[in-house]
């Protein structure tokens, strides 16, 4: 973007054009954050998405979580761990 716009007056129709775009879509993603959080949720990654949110497994308070391309909600990780340390809800 920088590249696209770097000879251009920041005042250039173009230039506020798009800054008013990127300003209603940070808007909206804002707001779908705050959607999230007010559920209990929070999006804890973009490449993939991936969502996560508290719940108790075997007595202990831990992170359900959700990544974008999955079926179902089948994972979840200790709180002290991040994506990389999800386990299965169930066992095979």
């Amino acid at each position: 973007l920088e590249v696209l716009v770097e000879d251009l007056s920041p005042h250039h129709e173009h230039v506020v054009e798009v800054a008013d775009q990127l300003g209603g879509l940070v808007k909206e993603w804002q707001a779908i954050g705050d959607s999230l959080e007010d559920m209990g949720a929070r999006i804890a990654g973009f490449d993939p998405g991936h969502l996560e949110w508290h719940g108790v497994v075997d007595g202990y308070l831990v992170l359900y979580s959700w990544c974008q391309g999955e079926d179902d909600i089948e994972w979840w990780h200790p709180l002290d761990t991040g994506i990389n340390g999800r386990r299965p809800l169930v066992e095979a």
